[in-house]
């Protein structure tokens, strides 16, 4: 399949745009691309891309994407400029379901509060660490994207590859281990004269104030994981408490976690 561009702020967005039916788009998550999503398999959408017109990008600095050595390029605001500016590009102007991954979450949810009627229902997953728990990701980041600029790509992938996984990728992890199917790039999947830039963005980026997001209106299923301090329960939580049209579960097993693709499925219904 041939990737479909986008032109914006001197850099291509590459996406694609697949199947029939009702829109729903996908961003992905932090150090992942579409390429990275389609070998980690670990929700199964099939059920979603069979009944919608599904369209998923690489976030820029990912995957395929373009991207510049600016910090404030790869806040998740910045992002959301990017999420929308795909909507016009693809000429859609009534409201749209969308899905969002971790940075993908921070990215539609920026998106959401600052052009609400852009959006019909959202589907929040592996939400990320945010407000109380973001500082000491940030921290973290920070660390990293000083690792990437003095010892390169390759010692930032070793030391997150260190790490023990929490419980759902360590089973999927497992898994890939005894296929020989090897992965498509390295992870993180972002070029290397980028990473740093990637990091430094994330690690000023937070979601909106929680007054905002209680102003959401829209129908919004978040669907979080179990026993992972990079997306801790507390975040899925605090969101359902706050936006008032909201429903939330929590995956303990893959085989949960590739149950979501049902649940979203029947959500958009």
């Amino acid at each position: 399949m041939t990737d479909k561009r986008l032109s914006r702020d001197g850099i291509t967005l590459a996406y694609d745009d697949t199947g029939s039916g009702p829109f729903v788009g996908y961003a992905h998550g932090m150090f992942i691309s579409r390429r990275m999503e389609a070998w980690l398999r670990l929700a199964d959408l099939a059920a979603v891309r069979q009944a919608h017109r599904f369209v998923e990008y690489d976030a820029r600095g990912h995957g395929v994407s373009g991207g510049r050595p600016v910090t404030d390029d790869y806040r998740w605001e910045r992002l959301a400029g990017d999420l929308l500016a795909l909507l016009d590009a693809l000429d859609q102007h009534e409201p749209v379901d969308f899905i969002g991954a971790s940075m993908g979450t921070g990215t539609l949810l920026w998106a959401a509060v600052s052009a609400p009627q852009r959006f019909r229902r959202l589907v929040l997953t592996f939400p990320s660490t945010a407000w109380q728990t973001r500082p000491a990701q940030a921290k973290q980041y920070l660390a990293l994207a000083e690792v990437a600029e003095t010892q390169g790509k390759d010692e930032v992938t070793a030391l997150l590859s260190s790490a023990p996984p929490p419980p759902v990728f360590a089973e999927r992890f497992a898994e890939l281990a005894a296929s020989p199917e090897p992965p498509p790039a390295a992870l993180p999947d972002n070029p290397a004269e980028l990473l740093p830039w990637v990091l430094r963005g994330a690690a000023a980026s937070d979601y909106p104030d929680p007054e905002a997001v209680a102003g959401l209106a829209h129908p919004t299923l978040i669907l979080a994981e179990v026993g992972d301090p990079g997306h801790p329960e507390s975040t899925a939580e605090r969101l359902h408490e706050l936006i008032p049209n909201s429903e939330v579960r929590f995956a303990r097993t893959l085989a949960d976690m590739r149950g979501w693709g049902r649940l979203i499925a029947d959500f958009l219904a």
